[in-house]
């Protein structure tokens, strides 16, 4: 056996995405990539693999501590996936010789959202697709506005199987059917329904190799107001499904933060704080919706978790991370809205560990005095709700939030009552594990065990029953 050790973060120097199909005539850009680099300098290149006529961009010499903002727009039509149901070329590759984080941004002001990249931690070989399923998309006469979800392969004959659980163009639900994606293809599987609990929630998704993932709903509406707005996010394997999460309620004007809990095995059991006991077989899902600022949710065996947030009438939507083992000590995002639209950050944090925050080098927003517990099991964490003035953070401007005795998680919310919401969370989606691989064949991954936390201990035993075997750490 060679066991090795990964502590992947939401930053990485590698990051592969699918866009969306946006309808222009409601808004789909500008589109942006916003990157942040950390302690040190950065040189970007962004590519298509499977697209020689994209050309490469380059962006050298980004400084330590800094943002950059690179206007993709030029090249929407070679980058948002509009072909439903057949293979495209469309598949973008960013990578960093430095650690970087990075989103894609849809900005545009009246049907906005980002996609939080996720690095190594969005490539995977079984997911199970998160939607929301309560909200409809606009229904509108000859103009279409559709929930998808965009796969893209990170390598040549990857052979994918798609099994939905609701009707897709061109299949229908429970017949599995198979894609071949070489490196840097991408395939758009599309909801044939515009109501809310006909988007095929739960699809299963495997693959022979890692391919990515993320989702999008065009114009999705809160009944009974007059918005429409984009929502989606860059999906995580089931390897990184959770058993605990805390969701913070946004901003909507009424209650319609929905939170969908999707089961990754079958006989599995959901906890929330409120009260609420379910039991839920594979790809099937619980929802519920947040009436207190936060709640506590848990379950028996691994689960995805999907929130629709927002400020007013307008919504975004987001993966959330699980809590256990999971977070950063360092968490950037950056500030690209209009100077009458607010910018907030939801921060959950140990109880420990909330005297230790700094944001931009200071403690003023971020002071103990901020927090609040959430309740039920989760009462070991606090959370905060805090909003970020222009005076504070300007437009273009970047937020740097530390903690400097543990791990956090960090949502950011960003728009305006009615114009957009763009929602998504930046802090690490993985945990610190133990990958045993096979020596003959390093990637092959024998046995995965997340074993321990941030600044926790870990004892590794490894026993030689046999003389000629050698172990070797890494």
């Amino acid at each position: 056996m060679l066991p090795s050790f990964s502590a992947q973060a939401q930053t990485d120097t590698e990051f592969w995405f699918a866009a969306p199909d946006l309808q222009q005539l409601h808004g789909d850009r500008p589109i942006f990539l916003r990157i942040s680099t950390g302690n040190s300098p950065a040189n970007i290149t962004i590519s298509q693999p499977a697209n020689p006529l994209f050309p490469a961009l380059a962006f050298p010499n980004i400084p330590a501590n800094s943002s950059i903002s690179i206007d993709l727009t030029p090249y929407i039509s070679q980058i948002e996936n509009t072909a439903v149901n057949a293979i495209d070329n469309k598949g973008l590759f960013i990578q960093s010789d430095a650690f970087v984080s990075c989103y894609y941004d849809v900005a545009h002001p009246s049907n906005g959202d980002m996609y939080a990249l996720k690095g190594a931690n969005a490539l995977g070989t079984s997911f199970t697709v998160p939607f929301q399923m309560e909200l409809n998309t606009w229904n509108r006469p000859n103009v279409i506005y559709a929930a998808d979800f965009v796969i893209l392969a990170t390598e040549d004959n990857t052979s994918i199987q798609i099994t939905p659980l609701k009707d897709l163009v061109g299949h229908p639900a429970g017949t599995t059917f198979t894609i071949v994606l070489n490196k840097g293809q991408t395939y758009v599987c599309r909801a044939v329904s515009t109501q809310g609990l006909n988007k095929p929630g739960g699809t299963k998704v495997k693959s022979d190799k890692p391919i990515a993932i993320s989702n999008k709903y065009d114009s999705l509406e809160i009944p009974g107001n007059p918005c429409g707005d984009s929502a989606g996010d860059q999906l995580i394997p089931d390897r990184l499904a959770g058993t605990e999460f805390i969701l913070v309620k946004g901003y909507l004007s009424t209650n319609f933060d929905y939170y969908f809990v999707f089961a990754t095995e079958d006989g599995t059991t959901v906890f929330t704080s409120d009260g609420t006991t379910v039991t839920i077989d594979a790809g099937r899902y619980f929802y519920g919706r947040l009436i207190s600022e936060s709640i506590f949710v848990s379950a028996n065996k691994p689960v995805q978790v999907f929130q629709i947030s927002g400020f007013g009438c307008e919504v975004g939507g987001a993966v959330i991370p699980s809590i256990k083992c999971t977070g950063s000590t360092q968490v950037s995002a950056t500030r690209f809205t209009a100077s009458n639209q607010e910018f907030y950050v939801n921060l959950l944090a140990k109880r420990d560990n909330i005297n230790d925050f700094l944001l931009n080098g200071s403690k003023n927003l971020v002071d103990p005095s901020v927090f609040m517990p959430v309740g039920g099991n989760g009462s070991d964490w606090m959370y905060a709700r805090i909003t970020i003035p222009l005076a504070i953070l300007p437009s273009g401007s970047s937020v740097t939030v530390v903690n400097s005795t543990g791990k956090f998680h960090m949502g950011v919310i960003q728009g305006g009552q009615r114009g957009t919401t763009r929602f998504g969370y930046f802090s690490d989606f993985s945990s610190n594990t133990v990958f045993l691989k096979d020596p003959l064949n390093p990637n092959e991954v024998i046995k995965e065990e997340k074993i321990f936390c941030y600044k926790s201990d870990a004892k590794l035993l490894a026993i030689n029953k046999e003389k000629d075997i050698q172990f070797t750490w890494s």
